[in-house]
């Protein structure tokens, strides 16, 4: 069955990449910050996000957990337990990639401004 597409979901994805966007232009902006520290900021966030998001899920990213990927010697109870384990880790981590995926947007919007945006604006005399 193919799974829906999450239409809420895209939608606060989309604002909150928006809502990360303008927040990094503000700073970047200001007189008084740096656009290093603003940079340094971002970065770190997004790496403390993304190896909490990690660490929290023990490295099984992506996958469906199954009895499969458990070890043969343990009981039906041990299996069902740790598989219950695994998918509440799962629910209880979405939010971070809610704060991930806008910093990364950020990055790559950035990037695409500072060295490709530029130069071809000046191409068309701008």
């Amino acid at each position: 069955m193919k799974p829906k597409f999450n239409f809420g979901l895209a939608g606060v994805l989309l604002l909150l990449c928006a809502l990360a966007i303008a927040v990094f232009r503000v700073f970047k902006e200001l007189s008084w910050v740096s656009y290093l520290v603003v940079l340094i900021v971002y970065g770190a966030v997004s790496l403390v996000t993304a190896l909490w998001y990690v660490f929290y899920n023990r490295g099984i990213i992506g996958t469906k957990a199954t009895d499969d990927i458990l070890p043969p010697n343990l009981s039906k109870e041990q299996k069902a337990e740790i598989l219950a384990e695994i998918e509440r880790r799962r629910k209880n981590s979405k939010w971070a990639m809610l704060v991930l995926i806008p910093m990364i947007a950020t990055f790559f919007f950035e990037a695409i401004d500072v060295y490709m945006l530029q130069g071809i604006l000046s191409k068309f005399g701008k």
